[in-house]
Formats: structure tokens, sequence, C-alpha cells
């Protein structure tokens, strides 16, 4: 997939095999924020309902979690098992109680069903009341096989 299609903020959605994933491409200011990461003692982990043997998770050790700082490359599955979207300030699903996101939040992901936040490295960021204390609500994104080609600016999944 020809990732240079995509300007900064703009996420594609694939479909491959059974699951679906998403490549964002973030903008200067997500990087920046990206690279100061600490990253989390959560980041290797995995749902125990993912099903493994299917789809072998790749995980990023970079504080960024993607092969090249500009995209980031996740399943849009939550370790809740809910569909995670992209969020901006402009547009999100109004009728969704946001409140525990507070007033300083910037563009990212949402599962909105299980109400946890990831920032544009996939790790959580803000819980609501659904989640809260949820064990696996602490769990980043799931990130697929991948590889970035600097040469004609594309991401191809893997399939194993």
């Amino acid at each position: 997939m020809k990732s240079a299609m995509l300007e900064e903020g703009q996420m594609l959605r694939v479909q491959q095999g059974e699951a679906r994933v998403n490549v964002y491409r973030r903008s200067e200011e997500e990087i920046a924020r990206a690279k100061k990461h600490e990253g989390s003692k959560f980041d290797t982990k995995y749902p125990p309902w993912w099903p493994q043997e299917k789809y072998p998770l790749k995980y990023i050790s970079l504080a960024e979690r993607s092969m090249v700082p500009k995209y980031f490359v996740f399943y849009d599955w939550s370790p809740l098992n809910g569909v995670v979207t992209l969020i901006n300030r402009d547009w999100y699903d109004e009728s969704e109680d946001l409140t525990y996101l507070g007033i300083d939040w910037v563009p990212g992901f949402i599962d909105y069903d299980n109400q946890v936040y990831y920032d544009t490295t996939g790790r959580p960021m803000k819980w609501g009341p659904r989640s809260d204390g949820m064990e696996l609500s602490k769990v980043p994104l799931l990130i697929p096989p991948h590889e970035y080609d600097e040469l004609t600016g594309s991401v191809k999944l893997l399939c194993h």
C-alpha cells in the first residue's frame, strides 16, 4: 500500500484476512511527542484472547512504536476487544461521554465502547469509568508484522 498518499493526520484502514489494519500518518508535532515517550512496562504484552497463531504480533521497541516515525501501523482492535478509531477535536462521536479526556486532549485513537484513549504511539493515556482499573486497558494497540520501503514510501503488511 502506497502510504505517501496519506497527509498528516489521516488514517487508512485496510483488510488483512479477518483483521483490519490502520496506517496513520503523524504530524511533525505528533512525531516530536512520540520520540519523547518513555515507554511502558505493558509495551510487550498482548491480550489473552488475541489469536497469536493466526496474527503474530510485531512489537517495535522504539519510543515511537513504529518503523519510521511518520507512520504508525496497528490493528483496529483494542486490547479490550473494542474497535479503535481516529479522534480529533474537529470530529468525534458527540453522543459519547468524553469528559474523562479532560480539556487538553490532542488527536489520537479511541475505543469508544471501552472508553480508552490512546496517543499516536498507540499507548493508552486516559480511561473512562468502563475501563478504569482494568489490566487490559493498559496494554497498547497491537502492531501487525509489516515493512516500510523508503524508496517507494509504502507500507507492506506481512502475512504469516
